[in-house]
């Protein structure tokens, strides 16, 4: 095994070190559904083409899907319109962001480190101030990091392109660019 294997093992053991279960699909999954337990916010996004933006407002977690509807999925989270859930920042210290199928976007607007899987089609995602953990999983996907310690995969067979930011990135796609080492 290289040492770009074995880091590329280690960073996905990471992303997959997370309750899979919380993030799995169910069968109401025609939505975006949103929960927050156990210090963390879970996003699991249904089977179209998702839009969806995380920001900080007046101590909520708002989270939107501009192209789904949305759902609140635990007591500390309400839904504020169809397409609008917002959830208790109070201990809440990181988030998990699962997407399916569909062309998706992915707006980490917040300073919460982030594991984010992307799903198997063309992906945009644009991360956080904190470290973003981000799987590409099929498609042609972009990533920026942003802030933190990031790390980028894209996925083999597709023309990913990845963009690390400012910190120490790790990165393994086709194009790469602000990365200081391989994933």
């Amino acid at each position: 095994m290289t040492l770009k294997n074995g880091l590329r093992a280690l960073a996905m053991g990471a992303l997959l070190a997370v309750p899979l279960a919380a993030v799995s699909a169910t069968p109401a999954m025609a939505a975006t559904n949103v929960v927050a337990s156990g210090g963390q916010l879970f996003v699991s996004a249904g089977f179209a083409g998702d839009d969806i933006s995380i920001n900080v407002a007046n101590g909520f977690l708002v989270v939107r899907n501009f192209n789904d509807a949305i759902f609140a999925g635990s007591v500390t989270c309400t839904n504020v319109d169809p397409r609008t859930v917002r959830c208790a920042a109070t201990g809440i210290t990181k988030m998990l962001v699962r997407t399916n199928t569909g062309a998706d976007t992915v707006r980490n607007n917040t300073a919460l480190p982030a594991q984010a899987f992307l799903g198997p089609d063309g992906d945009l995602y644009y991360g956080g101030s904190a470290r973003d953990l981000v799987s590409g999983e099929g498609g042609n996907d972009l990533m920026d990091g942003n802030g933190g310690d990031d790390v980028l995969m894209g996925d083999e067979g597709a023309f990913d392109q990845v963009f690390g930011g400012p910190g120490a990135d790790l990165c393994t796609a086709e194009k790469e660019t602000a990365c200081e080492g391989d994933a």
